[in-house]
């Protein structure tokens, strides 16, 4: 009978200190607060997000960011791409800023000009900003289209 209080003794030992080392381990990990499910920006800040748009099985994102804050003013649109709106692929600036004597992109919308009612080509992408009084364009290369 001592045999099998003393096994079961080292049993509950053994059993509780493993637990306790898993437990420190969790609550040794340092938390993020970079969001895990949903887009965030490869670093600085982003506001004004556009509604993504598809185009060629893709779905293209736009926002307004400042890669030069808190020390610059004005924001750029910076572009993002996913398959499937969970995994993103960071596709740069899009519009630049301080680029022209007209002032920085800021809010806006972005449209795929289907029928090319806008003339600057059939599915082109058209971006218009509330700041600039015309609209700018975003030329680059969609899978042929601009």
């Amino acid at each position: 009978m001592i045999c099998f209080i003393i096994l079961m003794t080292i049993g509950l030992v053994v059993h509780y200190s493993e637990s306790n080392k898993k437990n420190e381990a969790i609550d040794t990990v340092m938390p993020t607060y970079r969001a895990s499910y949903h887009f965030t920006t490869p670093d600085k800040w982003k506001n004004d997000p556009q509604r993504p748009i598809y185009l060629d099985g893709k779905y293209h994102y736009y926002y307004l960011y400042n890669h030069d804050y808190p020390n610059g003013n004005g924001t750029e649109w910076r572009h993002a791409t996913s398959t499937d709106l969970v995994h993103w692929k960071d596709e740069g600036v899009a519009i630049p800023k301080y680029t022209t004597s007209n002032g920085d992109p800021w809010s806006g919308s972005v449209v795929v000009d289907e029928n090319n009612t806008a003339g600057f080509g059939k599915e082109a992408l058209v971006g218009g900003s509330i700041d600039i009084e015309r609209y700018i364009t975003h030329r680059a290369s969609f899978g042929g289209h601009s």
